[in-house]
């Protein structure tokens, strides 16, 4: 009797298999495949070489999967196309589709580059302008506070 039981049990728990739950996901534009995040650090000859960068890649269109957000500290001094002399920190982004020259003004020469919250602010902001499957950060400067 204790045998029956116990097959019945067993009968009584087994499901049947399920059919396979399938998730249709809405089409979206494809994103590109990398965005450079760029945070640098002006100073001595920096100034130049960040500029120098930044006009040979908004000169030469990057490959349309790729996108560059920069945030950087201009030398207090150094005025360009780029800078206008105040020591500011600015940000711009340019994509595989177009090239700016234009910056916003985030800070002053005070603002504090190596605080963890202002790097995560602009990392956050670097996704959201410019979204991508993947993403390089690039520190660049003379090292002191990183």
């Amino acid at each position: 009797m204790m045998l029956i039981v116990a097959t019945l049990g067993l009968i009584a728990c087994t499901e049947k298999p399920k059919p396979p739950v399938v998730v249709v996901v809405p089409e979206q534009d494809e994103l590109p495949t990398y965005t450079i995040i760029y945070l640098a650090v002006g100073g001595d000859t920096l100034d130049e070489a960040i500029e120098r960068s930044l006009a040979n890649i908004s000169k030469s269109t990057l490959a349309p999967n790729i996108n560059l957000a920069a945030q950087i500290k201009w030398t207090k001094g150094y005025a360009s196309n780029w800078s206008n002399g105040k020591g500011e920190v600015c940000r711009m982004v340019i994509t595989g589709e177009e090239s700016s020259t234009d910056f916003t003004t985030v800070g002053d020469n005070s603002y504090p580059l190596y605080d963890p919250d202002n790097i995560a602010d602009f990392i956050t902001w670097s996704k959201r302008v410019a979204p991508a499957d993947n993403y390089i950060l690039l520190l660049a400067g003379h090292g002191n506070g990183w």
